[in-house]
């Protein structure tokens, strides 16, 4: 990932993303909890790959159903952090709601790795949807 994506990130806005999905007086939003997130999910990102696949490409391996989300330079992808494949926005979208939905049901346990696991699927949908 580039420098510029990861100065967009900050401590403030993972604040608000961990706030999504814990009480208001959670330990989880003090400052160093965030910290620790933030800087979890910086190294993260580090290792994540954004890049576009082109369209017949995307197509023949994710199915039609990726129209909607091409753009001028293809697809955008994303390779994450300790896997091979790509991803695209939806996929990726699919994961982050799913542990929105459990977090808020206590179907997950809401810790420090949770949470950045979290946080990094979020800023992750945010990087693939700002990609033109």
């Amino acid at each position: 990932m580039d420098k510029e994506k990861l100065e967009v990130l900050t401590e403030e806005w993972v604040k608000e993303i961990i706030s999504q999905v814990t009480e208001e007086d959670s330990p989880l939003l003090d400052g160093a909890e965030v910290k620790k997130i933030f800087q979890i999910t910086q190294n993260n990102l580090k290792i994540t790959t954004f890049e576009y696949v082109e369209e017949e490409f995307a197509k023949k391996n994710y199915g039609e159903d990726v129209c909607p989300y091409l753009r001028s330079k293809g697809l955008p992808c994303v390779k994450l952090k300790d896997s091979s494949n790509k991803n695209y926005i939806k996929e990726i979208l699919g994961i982050q709601f799913k542990m929105y939905e459990d977090m808020v049901s206590d179907e997950m346990k809401i810790n420090e790795a949770s949470l950045s696991n979290y946080v990094y699927y979020s800023i992750t949908a945010h990087f693939l949807c700002t990609m033109v």
